[in-house]
């Protein structure tokens, strides 16, 4: 009766599992919403001194503890870290890497000394960046690179648990078994390292029909997760396969030939602020299959004259995206530091403008980031996020591209770049 409809079964949910991803819920909320009363009732008994998932059964516990302690390995396996200033992170007993797998260190701990403890002992506190002496010296080379490809703020941003995404994917409420029954069980048994290497798996072993398919179900996966957040009823696991097939069969009965769509017009020159405002453009580069990055931030008033620019580099594997964002950051203190109280933050990468338009808290790798820009943008007077297209942001470009300069800050724009606007 619990076997999937398509397998000749009724498609009844496995109430075992049921109950399993019920529980898993309530002791995700416990640990992630600790002022509940629940939660406090519950920390106060069974693990005063740390969290959830390292507390033990304890002695006489409830049944409702001995309920909840039974799916605390799911959860764990669940969950990283998204670091912000590492002070309550642990090196050696949290998942805190973004890679797949167990989000935890290869690396032996060393049993001669306590240091470091922490993801905050990592960091240089001048800097804000990765103490790269430390990190060569404690970990194994498989460790150095996972760790400079994890992104860093300001270190005004708390750390924050998250859902890891490929586990809500592929093992998470029933998903383990939508992977292995019809259609996808010619896939391969494999681990996968992140969303991307599961969709390019599944692209290399489906047909076209059953990859779309296969997409369709992934994203109701974690659409379901969204809704179980809100309280929410979503599509259980053992339904997803019927639902997304009728899902693709309407979506494809719906699709109207192709028209123009309206284009947003983006500017794509760049413009001089207002009178008293100062406008920073901001960029990233990456060179291809480099361990570094470089951003850069130049500052011009309403006559188009230099105030102000600067050039950073720094060592590791980030996403572009999370580069972009740093740069953000970079432009952002560059205005704070100079005094300035009426800024525009001008940048050519659509998906940071429109983060930190939005001024919501972010909950991607980068987020952290954004929130240290989205504090110190409310010290302004007047502050605003500008997109602008790369032919409008080629001085910050060229900025970012050009390592070799001996002086990387100064108020005046470098010679070699003055014909460029």
């Amino acid at each position: 009766m619990c076997k999937l409809k398509n397998e000749g079964g009724f498609g009844f949910r496995d109430l075992e599992s049921f109950n399993m991803a019920m529980l898993t819920k309530q002791a995700w909320r416990i640990f992630t919403c600790p002022n509940l009363l629940l939660s406090r009732i519950i920390k106060a008994k069974y693990f005063p001194q740390g969290y959830i998932l390292s507390a033990n059964i304890g002695s006489r516990p409830s049944a409702t503890w001995r309920s909840i302690f039974k799916v605390i390995p799911y959860l764990r396996a669940g969950i990283r870290r998204r670091i912000g200033n590492g002070v309550g992170t642990s090196i050696w007993a949290d998942p805190w890497l973004k890679d797949g797998g167990s989000g935890r260190v290869f690396t032996t701990r060393s049993v001669s000394t306590a240091f470091p403890n922490r993801v905050a002992d990592l960091i240089n506190p001048s800097s804000k960046t990765w103490d790269l002496d430390i990190i060569k010296e404690v970990f194994w080379p498989i460790d150095q690179e996972r760790i400079l490809a994890i992104p860093i703020g300001n270190l005004h941003a708390m750390h924050r648990w998250l859902e890891d995404p490929l586990h809500v994917i592929t093992e998470c409420r029933g998903m383990d078994r939508v992977w292995r029954s019809q259609p996808f069980v010619e896939l391969p048994a494999s681990s996968y390292q992140s969303p991307w290497d599961l969709m390019e798996k599944l692209k290399k072993y489906l047909s076209s029909s059953k990859f779309q398919l296969a997409t369709i179900i992934a994203w109701k996966a974690w659409d379901n997760r969204n809704k179980e957040k809100i309280g929410e009823t979503g599509i259980p696991a053992g339904e997803l396969t019927s639902w997304g097939q009728a899902f693709l069969e309407t979506f494809k009965e719906a699709q109207l030939p192709p028209t123009v769509k309206p284009m947003i017009a983006h500017p794509r020159e760049w413009t001089r602020p207002p009178s008293g405002v100062i406008k920073i453009n901001f960029d990233a580069a990456v060179p291809r299959g480099e361990l570094y990055f470089s951003i850069a931030a130049i500052a011009r008033d309403n006559g188009g004259d230099c105030v102000g620019w600067k050039v950073e580099s720094f060592r590791g594997s980030l996403l572009p995206v999370e580069c972009e964002a740093k740069a953000a950051l970079l432009a952002i203190n560059m205005a704070k530091a100079k005094g300035w109280e009426s800024v525009i933050i001008e940048g050519d990468y659509l998906q940071i403008i429109s983060a930190l338009r939005a001024q919501e808290r972010d909950a991607s790798s980068f987020g952290a980031i954004l929130e240290d820009c989205l504090n110190i943008a409310k010290s302004f007077q007047y502050c605003v996020f500008n997109f602008v297209k790369r032919s409008g942001n080629r001085l910050a470009h060229h900025l970012a591209k050009h390592l070799a300069m001996d002086c990387k800050e100064g108020d005046d724009l470098p010679v070699f770049l003055a014909d460029i606007i």
